[in-house]
């Protein structure tokens, strides 16, 4: 039985879904691409734990005990305390850090401001090494970089600035996102407050650059056109999710069935969902790193 464990982004096959086989001894996990597949999705009563990550090697784990959870937190005691990250760095000693985040949080970090729709752009700060999986993962439709920094602590002085200074939000919610998805996206907006953001920035900040290029990410969620009007099924439709996959953006499946097109956010069935897909698409495992909310 495949639980769905997490989501991914790669940058020429689109989104991926992340699969426990919960039967198998030890748990395997897989990473499936869903571009045009045919998929169904069964909420589960129990929920199973989806695993930790080693900071160090930057792989996702799967939970070693198949643990049942109980609550909204999607791990077991044994998987939260490997994952070993605080994402409020900042307002603790790096001493009060795991020896991995020290040496994560002085590597390279970039500052970013990302658009989701109808003018709304936030700031936020990302790894340098996986600065797109970030943006896809919060399911920004353009992006642009402001500034490379030296380490995460510099990134983040600039994010916090920015944010003050300039009213721009560090953080833009779920339920923002799908309304978002309902507005017609165009690229030409999407760079004008980009870059109407940027220059602002830049012209009262030393050093910082209005010349970066605004990166349309539309792309990576879709293998065709995104459809002109999405629907959201009704709670009693939950019982079963099928249809087949037009693209996901962010955490946000959207599919076809029965000539419609519905939209479908996925966090909630994280450890509690059945995935399954035709037999001529059965999960190939592969070992590659996964999503973990690193920043904002």
């Amino acid at each position: 039985m495949y639980i769905l464990s997490g989501y991914r982004y790669h940058l020429s096959e689109g989104p991926w879904l992340q699969l426990d086989d919960i039967t198998s001894q030890p748990t395997t996990r897989h990473h499936v691409p869903i571009w045009e597949q045919a998929i169904s999705i069964k909420p589960l009563e129990t929920r199973y734990c989806i695993g930790g990550y080693d900071l160090l090697t930057r792989r996702s784990i799967c939970c070693p005990d198949k643990c049942q959870i109980s609550g909204q937190h999607p791990y077991c005691f044994t998987c939260s305390r490997s994952i070993q990250f605080n994402p409020a760095f900042y307002h603790v000693a790096p001493s009060q850090l795991s020896s991995h985040q020290q040496h994560y949080n002085l590597e390279p970090h970039t500052v970013y401001l990302a658009y989701f729709g109808k003018n709304m752009v936030k700031v936020g700060i990302a790894h340098t090494q996986r600065l797109y999986n970030r943006w896809l993962e919060q399911g920004a439709r353009a992006a642009v970089v402001v500034q490379d920094m030296q380490d995460a602590y510099a990134a983040r002085s600039l994010e916090a600035w920015i944010s003050a200074n300039y009213r721009i939000p560090e953080r833009v919610t779920s339920g923002q996102k799908q309304q978002y998805l309902h507005m017609p996206y165009h690229f030409d907006e999407a760079s004008m407050a980009l870059r109407y953001c940027l220059n602002l920035i830049s012209e009262e900040s030393d050093g910082l650059s209005a010349n970066h290029p605004i990166q349309d990410l539309q792309a990576y969620y879709f293998a065709k056109k995104q459809p002109s009007t999405l629907y959201e099924p009704t709670k009693e439709r939950q019982h079963m999710i099928a249809g087949l996959v037009i693209g996901m953006v962010g955490e946000v499946l959207i599919y076809k069935q029965q000539g419609y097109n519905f939209i479908q956010p996925m966090k909630q069935f994280l450890g509690r969902a059945q995935v399954v897909f035709k037999e001529a698409s059965q999960p190939l495992t592969v070992n590659i790193q996964t999503k973990l909310d690193l920043f904002g």
